[in-house]
């Protein structure tokens, strides 16, 4: 029997149209005269596997033509319909035909999932539902293990299911992923009237019956979904799928009304009423981009890829054809044209989901709530309150600028959610807020709703997702969805901007007392609320335009500041505070704080304790809104340090008298903690450090460092090396005791490298003796993470303690550095490398500051280029932000003095440089004289 003539052709009568009459035809000369126990199955195999190669190939170039990823999903459905299809006739008709057959002998092969759908991207599964009547027979059971071991020899991913038509209903019942599973079926092969028999029963049993579990039970799964992924549209390399504003959002809500209203095709949802004309729009542009996205996705990293991670971003933003603007790169573009449909899908899913709740779900409460809402019209004009929302009481086709900012400021007071018909009224309405900008009561809501003790941050964020901020403030709408592709910031600006007013809020309220002890005590001493506020508010709202943000900031706010009812001197302080709000954060943790001159420039700069206060509690909620991860305990110390000193300039109070008062102190401290120690040999011990050592030191590093020593000493060593897991900062705290002499920043760092560590901080120590005690914050470079295995830490200690006495062969070394990999995925992310060197900060000191991509051996390939140019590292001030890393170094020559020869400076930069440039295209910088650091 020729195939030709038993099975059908029904695929893509378009262009696109699959040359499946060629495969039959090779399909025929196999079969022709061929029993069907002498079938060749390897041959079909290959006749098979041909035919997909040239026809993914196809599809394929077909995307990269025309970047529709719908039409992929549906151009591969149909490829891979077409070879089940013809492998099933095979099965059915020729490997195991039967002459006669009962209603057992029925069988259906039913698409389902993303398959059902006809949307397969390029690197998905496809998964099948083998339906039978009743048990199955041995001639079933033939067919799908022979038609599953064919798609297995193709290398094709099958997940698949056996059931009978009345255990896929009862399964329907109790399995929710099965249900929704099953909502996408559609019949690929076998008997149609058992397909059929099952649409009908499903219908009839599941979706008539059980709409309600189905919806309670989707909107369950979209909420553990969204806290699982991260909840938040605005992660740093987003699960396009799975993630909040994703595509699985936009499935859930098709599913929920192909279940509620039995529309199964998104045309449909205008002309039934489910969406408005916008909403519709919305809904099938963001389908086409996501699924664009991840059809490329897929395509680029040949897999099935749904995180967006930097390497990626790089890769698609260029084969999309995005272009560099001034102030964003191609990948910031990319990236905000997501984050913009995340955040209106988040919306448009949020809203009808609601929408539909209250229409099929709650009519009878609100008829029974319709005397009560009556009673509350004239009280709160057209705004009701019920169910923990703000609700409209009747349908209105507009709503005010003001009545906008009322529904937000009842929402703030209250702690209540606007409904799902007054948003979208308000977006309906949006354009009447461009005339109020500078309407004083408008302002006001605002300035209300931005300080309320309340839940601010959950309604400044839904006014951003509705467009209000940006239509309000058009200076924010510029930093909606606006990223910055540095793996530091992982959130874009708008949502880091939101983030750091609700961290701000919980240090007034005292909910992050804990947390952030010091914030919470200066806060209570901060006398404009409101300056702090605003100044927060705006203190990015100039990124991505190119040029300092902060000072750009600064002149936005001088504008945006007397709107907000604010008089000249809370401006003057707003601006101020915008301008310098980088400033804390940078002399913390790329300067020297033992030198007296740091704590002095500040104070010079600040001049008052109210504006350090200020800027203090700005940088704490400033810094920990960047990402979960960033704020920590060395971080919080070197702050602390940094305001105590500097409130201590300010206040007159850091005379000489006064700084031993503090040293004295922090020495009673650390000898209450310390155990086995009598006054003598404390007294010993602390004489042996400089007086800024006391004060400039936490008291635990103080606890750790007296314990090493003291067993150094006692036994006799020369070296001492420790690493202690610090988990709570995520970070190893390695210190080493020994002799100091030249070249030993460089091998420590040698030995850090060669454990395959990121150096995070340094805080570099010598004593009136010659004594050096070093601690480096270390963490695993790939993955970035604490070092706490008792094996690694071995490996640390021992690196680092050979490196250091000169055991290991430095040309082993080298070839060890070269074997240490960098994850792949960053290779992507470019940071220009920069030299600033810096006379004029310190008195004592050059500074030299290097900005570079972070790679493992860099920090040790600059200490031993220094210390070959003859430079000595006096500190050094390591901060790491994402890929970023900004090395600071205080160096002085041979002789003890600063480097101001014009030549010996261009030879340092251009030194270094090189180390830089190598270090961007190898990983780790070449040095052939590593022997002699």
């Amino acid at each position: 029997m020729r195939l030709k003539k038993i099975t059908r052709n029904r695929f893509l009568k378009n262009k696109y149209h699959f040359k499946r009459k060629n495969l039959l035809k090779k399909i025929d000369e196999v079969l022709l005269d061929v029993s069907s126990n002498d079938i060749n199955k390897g041959l079909l195999v290959s006749i098979f596997k041909d035919y997909m190669d040239e026809h993914e190939a196809n599809i394929k170039q077909i995307f990269f033509d025309n970047k529709d990823g719908l039409l992929v999903g549906k151009l591969r459905s149909d490829l891979f319909d077409s070879v089940i299809l013809t492998i099933f006739d095979i099965l059915d008709k020729i490997k195991f035909p039967i002459s006669n057959p009962t209603t057992a002998d029925y069988l259906s092969i039913v698409a389902v999932g993303g398959y059902g759908r006809n949307n397969l991207s390029p690197g998905s599964d496809i998964d099948l539902l083998i339906l039978t009547p009743y048990k199955i027979t041995p001639r079933i059971e033939k067919i799908f293990e022979t038609l599953l071991y064919m798609l297995w020899d193709l290398k094709i991913k099958v997940g698949y299911a056996v059931r009978s038509l009345e255990e896929s209903i009862s399964k329907s019942k109790i399995d929710n992923t099965i249900c929704t599973s099953l909502l996408d079926a559609r019949l690929i092969a076998g008997n149609q009237s058992l397909w059929l028999k099952f649409q009908d029963a499903f219908k009839k049993e599941i979706i008539l019956k059980e709409k309600h579990n189905f919806f309670t039970e989707k909107l369950k799964e979209r909420r553990v979904r969204h806290l699982k992924m991260g909840d938040s549209s605005y992660l740093l390399e987003p699960n396009i799928k799975e993630g909040k504003g994703g595509i699985r959002d936009l499935n859930t809500l098709r599913w929920i009304i192909h279940f509620i209203y039995q529309v199964k095709d998104s045309n449909s949802y205008l002309n039934k009423n489910i969406m408005s004309k916008d909403e519709a729009l919305l809904y099938d542009r963001s389908e086409k981009f996501l699924s664009r996205l991840r059809t490329m996705m897929h395509y680029c990293s040949n897999r099935n890829s749904d995180r967006l991670t930097f390497d990626l971003q790089v890769l698609i933003a260029n084969k999309l054809g995005y272009k560099n603007h001034i102030g964003s790169s191609e990948v910031e573009r990319l990236m905000k044209h997501y984050y913009l449909f995340a955040k209106d899908v988040g919306y448009l899913t949020a809203s009808i989901i609601e929408r539909i709740e209250n229409d099929k779900f709650k009519k009878n409460k609100l008829k029974i709530k319709d005397f009560f809402l009556q009673l509350k019209k004239e009280k709160n004009g057209i705004f009701a309150f019920y169910d923990k929302k703000i609700h409209l009481i009747k349908n209105y086709s507009n709503i005010s600028a003001l009545n906008i900012f009322r529904a937000y400021n009842f929402s703030v007071e209250k702690d209540y959610q606007l409904s799902a018909n007054l948003t979208n009224l308000i977006k309906q309405n949006l354009k009447k807020i461009d005339s109020y900008r500078n309407n004083i009561k408008a302002n006001t809501f605002f300035i209300n709703i931005l300080m309320n003790e309340n839940n601010s941050e959950a309604v400044l964020r839904n006014m951003n997702e509705t467009g209000v901020l940006g239509r309000f403030i058009p200076d924010f709408g510029k930093v909606v969805a606006q990223v910055q592709h540095d793996m530091y910031h992982t959130y874009t600006v708008d949502e880091h901007t939101i983030n750091a007013i609700g961290i701000l809020r919980k240090i007034y309220s005292g909910e992050f007392a804990e947390k952030f002890p010091l914030a919470s005590k200066v806060v209570k001493n901060v006398v404009s609320k409101k300056v702090l506020f605003v100044a927060l508010f705006l203190h990015d709202i100039a990124k991505g335009r190119g040029g300092n943000h902060s000072i750009l900031g600064g002149e936005v706010a001088k504008s945006l500041c007397p709107r907000f009812g604010m008089s000249a001197d809370e401006t003057e302080t707003v601006v101020w505070l915008i301008e310098n709000h980088l400033l804390l954060s940078q002399v913390a943790f790329k300067r020297d704080l033992d030198d007296i001159n740091t704590i002095l420039d500040l104070k010079t700069k600040i001049q008052s304790a109210e504006l350090l206060r200020l800027l203090y509690v700005l940088t704490v909620a400033d810094i920990s809104a960047v990402g979960p991860e960033i704020w920590n305990n060395w971080k919080a110390n070197l702050l602390k340090i940094v305001f105590n000193e500097t409130l201590i300039a300010i206040n007159g109070s850091g005379d000489e008298k006064s700084r031993q008062l503090r040293e004295k102190q922090f020495k009673a401290k650390l000898y209450e903690r310390l155990d086995g120690w009598n006054e003598k040999l404390f007294k010993k011990y602390s004489s042996r450090f400089y007086p800024y050592y006391w004060t400039n030191v936490s008291e635990d590093l103080h606890y750790r460092h007296a314990e090493i020593i003291k067993e150094a000493d006692k036994n006799n060593l020369k070296l001492k090396v420790s690493a202690n897991p610090l988990n709570d900062q995520g970070v190893t705290e390695v210190s080493i005791y020994t002799q100091d002499h030249s070249g030993l920043f460089a091998r420590t760092c040698a030995g850090l490298a060669l454990s395959g560590t990121s150096v995070q901080d340094a805080r570099i120590v010598t004593s009136k003796d010659g004594m050096s005690i070093n601690s480096f914050l270390v963490s695993a470079a790939n993955p970035n993470a604490v070092i706490s295995s008792r094996s690694r830490i071995n490996v640390l200690i021992d690196n680092v303690s050979k490196t250091i006495s000169e055991e290991r062969d430095p040309k082993l070394l080298l070839n060890e550095f070269k074997n240490i990999q960098i994850p792949s995925r960053l290779d992507k992310i470019h940071i220009e490398p920069r030299v600033l060197i810096d006379n004029l900060t310190s008195r004592t000191h050059t500074l030299i500051e290097i900005n570079s991509k972070d790679k493992i051996g860099l920090l040790y390939s600059l200490a031993s280029e220094l210390f070959l140019m003859g430079l000595q590292v006096s500190t050094a001030r390591i901060s790491t932000y994402g890929v970023r890393v900004v090395d600071v170094f205080y160096v002085q020559d041979m002789t003890g003095s600063k480097i101001v020869q014009e030549n010996k400076i261009n030879q340092i930069k251009d030194k270094l440089m090189n180390c830089l440039v190598y270090s961007e295209k190898a990983g780790i910088s070449k040095n052939k004289h590593l022997e002699e650091a």
